[in-house]
């Protein structure tokens, strides 16, 4: 028998609509927020910024720069969606500035516990991660931690509310109509098989 599974609408977070050389501890776009954190509770210190790529940079489009301040590894950049709902990544275009040689992604399902997923920088330009389907849905947020990096085309899926209420509605009529076929067959002396 197959497996059912709620329908999923995808969006690409661009960073095109972010005003170039702008920097700020968070960012919306397409109902995603991007935002910066602290590990050790303190007021961040770190800030991301927008490029407008282009020849010298490792994107030829706008893309979304992140350069941890004072080196003080206690700054990190968080996603999740404005509406609290959980989200899946599908991939990112992913670059390297500075000497970072790794990101590492830490997702957190809505069902607990985490999943993780590690990049190994390029030593120049931009490249596509794909994410693997522990990444795929149910997160209510993930966390990106590495000292330096540039990222574009960030693609995130979501349930679609009508598939997830258009198969709740046939459950229930499924339910409804067994409910109601055991009770005709009870009250006309039928067994049901």
């Amino acid at each position: 028998m197959g497996c059912m599974t709620a329908a999923q609408a995808q969006g690409t977070v661009t960073f095109d609509q972010w005003p170039p050389y702008s920097f700020s501890q968070y960012y919306t776009e397409s109902g995603v927020l991007l935002q910066v954190l602290s590990t050790n509770g303190n007021a961040p210190q770190s800030v991301m910024g927008r490029y407008p790529g282009g020849p010298g940079t490792p994107d030829p489009t706008p893309f979304m720069d992140w350069v941890e301040d004072h080196g003080t590894n206690s700054g990190f950049v968080s996603i999740s969606l404005l509406s609290g709902q959980p989200f899946g990544l599908t991939s990112v275009d992913i670059g390297q500035i500075a000497s970072a040689r790794t990101l590492q992604f830490v997702g957190y399902p809505a069902s607990g516990g985490t999943v993780s997923a590690t990049y190994y920088f390029l030593p120049s330009g931009m490249e596509t991660f794909s994410f693997g389907p522990e990444f795929s849905q149910g997160l209510t947020h993930v966390d990106l931690f590495a000292p330096s990096y540039a990222m574009d085309n960030l693609v995130v899926t979501v349930p679609e509310p009508h598939a997830v209420a258009l198969l709740l509605f046939g459950l229930f009529g499924l339910a409804s109509r067994c409910r109601t076929g055991r009770r005709a067959n009870i009250l006309i002396g039928c067994k049901l098989p």
